[in-house]
């Protein structure tokens, strides 16, 4: 069994940044990350290593822009987890650390939204959760606005690139494939369907 790691209280001046992080977040996050912490004071432990060329310094592996806005809070010390890993171990943890992350079931985000909006207005949910005031206007209404065989949906993005021509051909393609039923979707819930019956349609045809 692993050891389990403590929790250490180090001294801001003692963390540096690793130069290779190359996680990113908007302004807007940034900001509802900075007013989490300063409301609840709660906040996941920074992930650090000891600096191999600072002694008693700790390189920051994992919470950067934890880091950043407990700076700019005027935080004097960080809760940290020391982790005992070597430059590979480290460069492959900057790069999956960010990335290997699961996703909202849609209609579970729905329940979680629509509980807090019980208590806590639209305006003031858009401060502190990821999503813009009309997300969560559309994760409040989402049970509505779906059919129930949509329920299990996930949301992962598919991006890809066409000329003139071919997005001519696709977006009639997708007008074609509308099911009337779907009026009460999006207009993008409505393409998603489109794409999904299409596919569906070629894969049946050559089975």
């Amino acid at each position: 069994m692993a050891e389990l790691k403590r929790i250490e209280s180090i001294s801001m001046d003692l963390l540096v940044a690793h130069p290779c992080s190359c996680n990113r977040m908007s302004r807007s996050r940034f900001r509802k990350l900075v007013g989490h912490i300063r409301v609840s004071g709660n906040y996941e432990p920074v992930i650090v290593r000891r600096h191999g060329r600072h002694p008693g310094c700790y390189e920051i592996v994992n919470g950067h822009h934890r880091m950043q806005a407990l700076r700019q809070l005027g935080a004097e010390r960080v809760e940290c987890v020391v982790w005992d890993v070597d430059d590979d171990e480290t460069a492959v943890l900057l790069g999956t650390l960010n990335r290997l992350q699961g996703r909202d079931d849609v209609d579970m985000r729905s329940r979680l939204v629509k509980a807090l909006s019980e208590t806590v207005d639209s305006r003031s949910l858009a401060k502190m959760l990821p999503e813009t005031r009309n997300g969560i206007e559309r994760l409040r209404n989402l049970s509505a606005a779906r059919p129930r065989a949509k329920a299990k949906a996930m949301l992962n993005p598919i991006v890809f690139f066409v000329s003139d021509e071919q997005k001519a051909l696709v977006e009639g393609a997708l007008k074609e494939a509308l099911d009337p039923a779907d009026t009460a979707a999006t207009n993008a819930q409505r393409k998603v369907w489109s794409l999904v019956r299409i596919a569906e349609s070629f894969l049946e045809g050559g089975a």
